[in-house]
């Protein structure tokens, strides 16, 4: 603790980075930087896991330390290191790691213009936070290694563009309870690309964040993103989005035991080029005023004991589905009541086969529905 505290102190005097050379380093109190930079390796491997396979310098944290173990101030950057947790009765030395304290968080961003990259974190409770207060905008956070988080990325309040990109959080063995992976809240224009999670319970989770307007009324903002290259595999759940979130998704593959995407709230979706995959649920959820605008991707729910369809719409304002394909068990699409305003299914290709009593297009959906040009094996 003592080195680098005197690391950090003459850092700010004399207006140095921080270096970290390749190690291991036990330490008892979190690390705060102000403006400041701490450096480990410029290049090492990223996706190594146990004893042995750690080519950056390596920080251990009590696992009884309830607070923040590493906290970014504004203009603070963190680069080429490793977090793990340990606890009393492991060896210095044993490569061996502990799960961080309930609540706590590994690294804690608390202003604009923070950059982690090449940063590698196992089994915290939040790998990387930004709480609802603070707004964090301008964050850049890119190739995270992150190993069995309860929370891996929570972004509460960012303005102007912040970007995520080549972020993977794999969780080996059982899922954790209630764990996500990517946590959004009001965030305007986020920009993220190569985003990945493995066996959590959700894999995206949108909501809004709630302000004052002064005259003690609610005000409810959700996130702004674009999403690019996002893979989803062997989750629970894969979006769950609520509120006002306003998410354009391009490309990538959402493969779960349930839902891909439950929607609600005035949230709106537009989605092209993706893969999605479920079991248990149907593919797509739509509640309330919820809008999704589909496109040229592929839709399969096979699962031979769960005959669910591939889009559910409970309610919604808007849907437009177009040159989609669909091999399901259950119904294509099925309207539990119309929609609230319109929805037009156009150009899709519908393999219902599996299922003598399925049909392409189904329910209750009213006089607001245009079909044209669709195609199905019966």
């Amino acid at each position: 603790d003592y080195a680098f505290e005197q690391a950090i102190a003459c850092s700010i005097n004399k207006n140095l980075s921080i270096y970290v050379p390749r190690g291991t380093y036990y330490l008892g109190k979190p690390l705060v930087l102000n403006n400041q930079s701490l450096q480990g390796e410029v290049s090492g491997a990223f996706g190594g896991n146990g004893a042995g396979n750690e080519s950056y310098p390596t920080l251990y944290f009590p696992d009884t330390l309830s607070r923040d173990a590493i906290v970014l101030n504004g203009a603070s950057s963190l680069n080429g290191i490793t977090i793990k947790f340990s606890n009393p009765s492991q060896s210095v030395g044993s490569g061996s790691y502990a799960s961080q304290h309930n609540g706590a968080v590994a690294i804690a961003v608390k202003g604009v213009g923070v950059n982690i990259t090449n940063v590698k974190i196992y089994q915290p409770y939040y790998g990387i936070k930004a709480n609802d207060n603070d707004n964090v905008g301008r964050l850049n956070i890119e190739n995270v290694f992150m190993v069995s988080p309860q929370y891996g990325v929570y972004v509460g309040y960012t303005l102007d563009v912040s970007r995520l990109r080549g972020i993977h959080l794999w969780a080996p063995g059982k899922a954790r309870p209630g764990s996500v992976g990517f946590w959004f809240k009001h965030n305007d224009y986020m920009i993220t690309a190569d985003l990945s999670v493995f066996n959590m319970v959700t894999g995206f989770k949108f909501e809004d964040r709630v302000d004052q307007d002064g005259q003690d009324n609610r005000v409810e903002k959700g996130s702004i993103i674009t999403m690019t290259g996002t893979t989803i595999d062997f989750c629970h759940k894969g979006f769950v989005v609520d509120g006002h979130a306003r998410i354009s998704m391009s490309g990538g593959t959402v493969f779960n035991h349930f839902e891909g995407i439950k929607i609600a709230g005035d949230a709106k979706m537009q989605i092209s080029g993706a893969q999605f995959l479920s079991n248990g649920k149907p593919i797509i959820y739509m509640q309330n005023n919820a809008e999704i605008t589909v496109s040229g991707s592929q839709f399969e729910r096979t699962h031979a004991s769960y005959q669910y369809s591939a889009i559910h719409v409970k309610s919604a304002n808007l849907l437009t589905a177009t040159g989609n394909t669909f091999t399901v068990r259950g119904h294509g699409i099925y309207f539990e009541n119309p929609v609230n305003k319109a929805a037009a299914i156009s150009g899709n290709a519908f393999d219902i086969s599996l299922n003598p009593h399925a049909r392409s297009i189904v329910g209750n959906y009213g006089s607001r529905l245009v079909k044209m040009g669709n195609s199905a094996t019966q």
